[in-house]
């Protein structure tokens, strides 16, 4: 009978101390933008998949779709997003990309862990940034939606 109290009270201590822990709120959050730009022969389709733990971002996954019948357009395309991307992370880490062409299609499809980017120092080289990180400078999530809205995302 002792036995069974003592398993049965550390059984109901191990569950208070490990599974009744205040869990991590997890969110995800799609943002997506189009821009048609005829003027330059192109549109833009871009959607950012946004995942969250406690209002930090983790990671954001996005997908850019350029399409357009001027295959220079595209080239001058590829080669930017190329430059960009591989130099964002050559200097602080957390990108993956790979990009792709078909056709009359560009396709980016990029991850950004910040967990692994040196956030810290992406800011302070970008203090734009600063207002979207929080004290453990984390990116927010609440930042990060309100940036892509101010490029014209619309975000749910």
């Amino acid at each position: 009978m002792k036995k069974n109290i003592l398993i049965s009270s550390i059984l109901v201590l191990s569950l208070c101390l490990f599974g009744c822990s205040k869990q991590a709120k997890e969110t995800t959050i799609s943002c997506s933008l189009t821009s048609n730009n005829t003027v330059s022969g192109y549109s833009l389709k871009s959607t950012y998949t946004i995942y969250s733990k406690d209002n930090e971002v983790q990671k954001v996954i996005t997908k850019e779709v350029v399409t357009s019948d001027n295959s220079s357009i595209l080239s001058t395309f590829e080669t930017t997003l190329n430059q960009t991307y591989s130099k964002t992370n050559e200097t602080y880490g957390g990108y993956d990309f790979k990009i792709t062409k078909d056709g009359n299609t560009l396709t980016a499809d990029t991850t950004i862990d910040y967990n692994k980017m040196d956030l810290k120092k992406y800011v302070e080289d970008n203090s734009s940034l600063k207002p979207y990180v929080n004290d453990n400078n984390m990116l927010t999530t609440d930042g990060l939606k309100t940036l892509y809205t101010s490029l014209g995302a619309s975000c749910e």
